[in-house]
């Protein structure tokens, strides 16, 4: 780690005589340093978007393998003999070449082996992890019950969406769309207002939203249905404001989701006591789900909604409900 921390310093100062004018100093410890050089205040700037980190675990890497040899340094199109060939390095291991641009601000490209392999392979694909938070609710001909004091109305702020997937995400070579697919884990919980909770009526075939201290003489502190469900999402994906490194500043994702309910089952608390009652059943909900999603990305922050295009209920069983959810993505 030292060497390669104190090979890159020197680096960089054998160049700051010719581009530098400002100058960062980041001490590691007594022994290392890293030394970072620019021809103005400006180009220090744009290194706040650089990832240093991976920028580090990356070269690391590198260095553990058996072609270390083939790991090249350019400046602006040069390589170490002074021969300007960016385009034409036959030689060049592509996966292990580290690109550092100096010159009209500093730039240093994590991305520019993986930008080298797309031109080769025409597609590539990567990983992504997401995390959803947000809010839902149901709809009903477009209007969201609560307005209407309808007694499945539920609470916006208590009823929470959560989610976790993995994605992937293809590129394509000379494409500004992206295509994204995935798996993911949903967890919904639905959260009644007014005493309302839900049941089946002693035959079974149709679900109820009754008020609990007519029913039983009791309020209720609480009031929910849980429901999860396993999806698989599917974007397309386009990009706007490229930066140097080659992420976009904003991003545009349009497309949907096919999804299957695992379990789900209805939560109450009294206020007597604080007993809390646990029924598990499918209250005639859909097994399948689907809809449209639409997200959008600006720089780290990420905003999206869902829409169910189905019920959540099976038809004549149940009120005609569709799922909304509104959140964000981390």
């Amino acid at each position: 780690m030292k060497k390669l921390v104190l090979f890159f310093a020197l680096w960089l100062a054998v160049y700051s005589q010719t581009f530098a004018q400002d100058t960062v100093r980041i001490v590691l410890d007594n022994e290392t340093k890293l030394l970072i050089t620019s021809p103005d205040r400006a180009s220090l700037r744009k290194l706040k978007y650089l990832d240093i980190n991976h920028l580090v675990r990356d070269a690391i890497r590198d260095m553990d393998k058996d072609n270390v040899s083939k790991t090249e340094k350019r400046v602006n199109g040069n390589d170490t003999n002074g021969n300007n060939n960016d385009n034409n390095c036959d030689d060049c291991d592509d996966e292990h070449t580290i690109r550092i641009n100096v010159g009209n601000g500093v730039r240093i490209s994590r991305r520019a082996s993986y930008d080298t392999l797309l031109k080769q392979r025409k597609w590539m694909a990567r990983n992504r992890w997401d995390v959803d938070l947000g809010l839902a609710n149901f709809m009903e001909a477009g209007k969201f019950p609560d307005n209407q004091n309808k007694p499945y109305g539920l609470s916006t702020i208590g009823s929470y969406y959560a989610g976790v997937s993995s994605n992937q995400v293809f590129d394509f070579y000379k494409s500004p769309i992206k295509l994204k697919i995935g798996i993911e884990l949903s967890l919904y919980s639905f959260r009644l207002q007014n005493n309302n909770y839900i049941t089946r009526n002693t035959a079974g075939d149709s679900v109820q939203f009754r008020n609990y201290n007519l029913d039983f003489q009791k309020d209720l502190k609480s009031s929910r249905l849980t429901v999860s469900y396993v999806n698989i999402p599917f974007a397309l994906r386009l990009g706007m404001l490229k930066r140097p490194y080659g992420n976009h500043f904003i991003t545009f994702d349009l497309g949907g989701y096919v999804g299957y309910r695992l379990a789900s089952y209805a939560g109450i608390r009294t206020t007597d006591n604080g007993s809390r009652q646990r029924t598990n059943n499918s209250f005639l909900l859909n097994n399948w789900r689907y809809g449209l999603e639409f997200a959008v990305k600006i720089d780290h922050f990420r905003l999206f909604t869902r829409y169910d295009l189905n019920t959540m209920f099976a038809d004549g069983q149940a009120p005609k409900l569709n799922l909304w959810t509104l959140g964000v993505r981390i």
